[in-house]
């Protein structure tokens, strides 16, 4: 089987994860967390990024980006920078949860990822490993924390994601059973995850670039404003 060079790009946290991955191989990855909007940051760090690995863009055969949920703002660049390479280079991409590859990250079996969505409400989904893959046993969804606590299975089960400490904290010891928080290290979704669970998608052929879309479970705060016919001002803190 021909060795394939994979671009994965995830974007959906605070943290900007990169990576080149060839037969599964990883060539170079990149992890930062750049106070500068992700719009000014990510072609720079994708140069160096190319560089270390000495390859060149037009050398990619697939691209991958992490789809949220998570900022709106990361969201969208890494989406367009996924369509954009994708659209010049003629390769195939795909588009996967970012909850999914936070959970096959998190080297557990059953999984609860959680991310927070502001106004006291949570952005969650539940994966259970399997011969097959990852199995959502709940999908992404926006709920409050107390209709997330009502959901839980019986058993063990490992708490990921952006606000997997702010999610076990908040919970008395009661509730907990056998919910198991793990390292802070392995809460986030990396590129690296990405590229190897997107490798079999893109070999397959992949999506159109234009299929490629975030997975909002809400509106942004400009929609929401201007639905109630109010002025939009900026805000830096957009979750999806």
């Amino acid at each position: 089987m021909k060795a394939m060079l994979i671009l994965a790009l995830e974007t959906s946290t605070p943290r900007l994860s990169l990576a080149l991955a060839q037969d599964l191989r990883i060539l170079a990855h990149s992890e930062s967390w750049p106070e500068r909007r992700p719009a000014e940051i990510l072609l720079p760090e994708l140069q160096k990024l190319f560089h270390r690995a000495r390859v060149r863009p037009r050398d990619l055969e697939g691209v991958a980006v992490g789809l949220g949920p998570g900022s709106f703002t990361g969201l969208r660049v890494g989406v367009s920078t996924a369509q954009g390479l994708a659209q010049s280079l003629r390769i195939p991409a795909a588009g996967l949860s970012s909850f999914q590859v936070a959970a096959a990250g998190s080297g557990a079996d059953t999984v609860l990822v959680v991310a927070d969505a502001h106004r006291d409400l949570l952005y969650a989904a539940l994966y259970q490993r399997s011969s097959a893959g990852w199995e959502a046993r709940l999908p992404e969804s926006l709920l409050a924390p107390e209709d997330l606590r009502d959901r839980l299975p019986a058993g063990e089960v490992a708490v990921t994601g952006p606000a997997a400490e702010a999610f076990f904290s908040a919970l008395p010891a009661s509730a907990r059973g056998g919910l198991k928080r793990l390292p802070a290290t392995r809460c986030l979704p990396g590129a690296e995850v990405l590229a190897r669970l997107a490798e079999p998608r893109l070999r397959a052929g992949g999506v159109r670039p234009e299929d490629l879309q975030p997975l909002y479970l809400r509106r942004t705060q400009a929609e929401e404003v201007r639905a109630r016919g109010g002025e939009v001002k900026s805000s830096g803190g957009d979750r999806a």
